[in-house]
């Protein structure tokens, strides 16, 4: 089981700006990085792409080129970077995950069947989500890491 996770200062800051960038719509993509043991390590992020869809309440992300982009990681580190979760924004400064939020991040994790991170960018702060590889939809499965 994950016990922490480590967010390399440029990825955090690389949410930040895009989430100012796209406000007052959501902006979002995937999470890249590595997985140390009991830790999973963010080393970088895409950014929205032109076929992803943008609301003011709603990101909905293209498997087109997050896609391309995770898999020409993934070859450069030699199998090493993995996709480890997926991050939005919430420009109404609310770091709190929606009901759609959760069941989309409970969906990913089973069809994954790894543990993930999903953190929620406010553009002033960001708060990591590690949603648990259980069998049930109980609370106990997300937890918010500071």
């Amino acid at each position: 089981m994950i016990e922490g996770i480590l967010v390399d200062h440029a990825a955090a800051e690389k949410m930040l700006k895009c989430t100012r960038q796209h406000r007052p719509l959501e902006a979002g993509g995937l999470v890249l990085g590595l997985r140390k043991g009991l830790y999973l390590h963010v080393t970088e992020i895409t950014r929205p792409l032109p076929w992803d869809r943008q609301s003011s309440t709603r990101f909905q992300r293209s498997p087109k080129g997050h896609r391309i982009a995770a898999l020409r990681r993934w070859r450069k580190s030699g199998g090493k970077m993995d996709w480890i979760g997926e991050w939005h924004s919430h420009p109404e400064f609310s770091l709190s995950p929606s009901s759609i939020d959760i069941r989309n991040w409970y969906d990913i994790v089973r069809q994954r069947k790894a543990e993930m991170i999903f953190p929620i960018c406010d553009g002033r702060e960001t708060a990591f989500y590690l949603c648990l590889l259980y069998t049930s939809d109980a609370a106990d499965d997300l937890l918010c890491v500071d």
